[in-house]
């Protein structure tokens, strides 16, 4: 794993709604993360109620991205943000997972379009480049 984290822990503030949501609904935030990882995101917002499952389930759902993304680190290190730097954590940790959300709702978005315009196309195309597969979505309508 070479990867580091696409913002530093502090770097919170590259996206305002992800570090408001972080901030002020960290519950909402955490259950939105671990939504992306595929798990109910109210199971995981309620866990963050209860003491010690809440912080289980952070340095559960921190581990999961790092490993899916390829992000060094360690558990450790995962216990201590989410223990020291919680709002923060949890704006590294969706910004990491908002480039990926971000294209999946585009393929939504083209799919309704060719949908409604029957004489439109979609279609993708992948793309890799520096260890990050990407996909385009072309749109002719």
């Amino acid at each position: 794993m070479s990867r580091d984290f696409s913002n530093g822990i502090c770097g919170c503030f590259g996206d305002c709604s992800i570090c408001v949501l972080s901030f002020f609904c960290p519950c909402i935030q955490f259950g939105r993360n671990a939504e992306n990882l595929g798990e109910s995101c109210f199971s995981y917002a309620i866990s963050q109620l209860v003491p010690l499952l809440n912080l289980y389930c952070r340095v559960t759902v921190r581990g999961r991205i790092r490993e899916q993304k390829g992000i060094e680190g360690s558990c450790f290190k995962d216990l201590l943000c989410s223990w020291c730097l919680y709002p923060c954590s949890l704006a590294q940790e969706a910004q990491v997972n908002s480039v990926f959300f971000f294209l999946a709702r585009y393929t939504d978005i083209c799919m309704y379009m060719t949908f409604i315009f029957s004489s439109g196309t979609c279609s993708r195309q992948s793309v890799n480049g520096t260890g990050i597969n990407w996909t385009i979505l072309l749109v002719n309508i």
